[in-house]
């Protein structure tokens, strides 16, 4: 057995069309439920394929903002935010049933995420919804993070997670979009910086800064361009560096 393991995941049914080449070469995939992409049949088709590659399967509830695409920030009761995970989740794992396997996962989506990287009463929120549906369900969550916190403190086992074509600033938090160079789309760097994450446990920031951080699963954006070739690489480069890629 490998001294190193991670989990490579990605998110998927978001509709970006890359889906079929990108499932073979993850462990996990996040599926969009509708919210902010996807469909009753785009959900169908993703469990589906996931099946197929055995890939482990996940929910990747937002807020309600297709328009948006989940990325612009809302101001929710926690009622509420606890309706839409049991709704978004709830909805992927009967297409789960259907097909006759198991939900392993939530690992949240956009602003969502990003909001409960600071905020407890989101993060405990998000949290309650996963927990009332299923104890068992793993959290995907960012190290350091309000929604981490909350998971490990309401019981939940906590996988950390990292990203391998975003941008970190000093606190640990992704920086916006809005900034040139937030989302990373050369292979080179973006396999340098993940194998960085995964051995040493750092990640050099958007300010330069060396940050600290476990890496227990490394998203991938199923909706960047350079999505396929990001995959391929960093297959290549964790087996070349003796890292065994494994779900949670």
């Amino acid at each position: 057995m490998s001294k190193y393991q991670v989990d490579l995941n990605a998110d998927l049914g978001e509709g970006a069309g890359y889906d079929d080449e990108l499932i073979p070469m993850l462990t996990s995939a996040n599926i969009a439920c509708g919210f902010h992409a996807g469909n009753p049949h785009m959900m169908r088709e993703a469990v589906k394929h996931c099946v197929e590659h055995e890939v482990h399967i996940g929910a990747h509830p937002s807020f309600p903002d297709p328009w948006g695409f989940g990325r612009r920030e809302m101001q929710c009761t926690c009622d509420e935010v606890i309706d839409y995970m049991l709704y978004q989740i709830g909805s992927l794992a009967a297409f789960c049933q259907a097909e006759g396997v198991k939900l392993y996962h939530v690992k949240p989506h956009g602003s969502i995420y990003n909001m409960a990287w600071r905020d407890m009463d989101l993060a405990k929120a998000i949290v309650e919804g996963i927990k009332r549906f299923d104890k068992n369900l793993i959290l995907f969550a960012q190290p350091n993070s309000y929604l981490a916190k909350a998971g490990v403190e309401a019981g939940l086992k906590v996988v950390y997670e990292v990203f391998a074509d975003r941008a970190y600033n000093n606190d640990g938090s992704l920086t916006s979009r809005k900034e040139k160079n937030s989302v990373l789309h050369d292979p080179e760097k973006v396999l340098e910086r993940t194998i960085k994450m995964v051995l040493e446990g750092k990640v050099i920031t958007y300010e330069n800064e060396e940050l600290e951080l476990k890496a227990g699963t490394i998203c991938l954006h199923g909706d960047n361009p350079a999505a396929i070739m990001l995959a391929q690489s960093i297959r290549q480069g964790l087996i070349e560096n003796d890292v065994e890629i494994v779900a949670p």
